[in-house]
């Protein structure tokens, strides 16, 4: 028996056998898109509009004007003379905001840590509490590997561990 006519008896066996089994749907199959899409819209309606502009507790930080939709800062971040062009313009801009926040691409927020007791916060005080971007590490971590710069939670603490004990900075 050649390789097609093996195949198609199984799919012809398979479509047989769920028929029996399987009990009707209760609802016919040319509703299922509409209800698909009565679900699936409103959802993305709400992550991509809604939330970040309306409901999201990082709303109340400084986020600098000009967002277009969708895009968010991506096309001012992208026109920039320098790479942190643009982020030295907004904390200029917001002098003691400890924190800027910005829309990136489809309203994902993110947030500019601006002042250097911002930074000993995020970095040294809370460094659990807060998530690296994972677009940072896909471009930079192949370069220079997931090392303390990279680690998350126990990863991490092993990696300070460690750092300490080979500077001779104690545990």
């Amino acid at each position: 028996m050649s390789h097609i006519t093996l195949s198609l008896l199984l799919s012809l066996t398979e479509l047989t056998l769920s028929h029996l089994f399987l009990p009707p749907l209760p609802i016919p199959p040319s509703y299922l898109l509409p209800l698909f899409l009565a679900h699936y819209l409103p959802l993305k309606i709400y992550s991509l509009f809604l939330h970040p502009l309306y409901f999201s507790p990082l709303r109340t930080l400084p986020t600098p004007g000009g967002n277009l939709p969708l895009l968010g800062q991506t096309l001012t971040l992208l026109r920039a003379t320098s790479p942190v062009q643009t982020y030295v313009d907004w904390a200029n801009r917001y002098p003691r905001a400890p924190f800027i926040r910005f829309l990136g691409l489809f309203h994902s927020e993110m947030v500019l840590v601006a002042s250097p007791e911002a930074h000993k916060e995020v970095l040294m005080t809370h460094c659990y509490e807060f998530k690296k971007p994972d677009i940072m590490y896909r471009f930079i971590g192949d370069f220079v590997g997931k090392g303390l710069l990279f680690a998350e939670g126990g990863e991490h603490k092993i990696a300070r561990r460690r750092l300490n004990g080979f500077l001779g900075l104690g545990v």
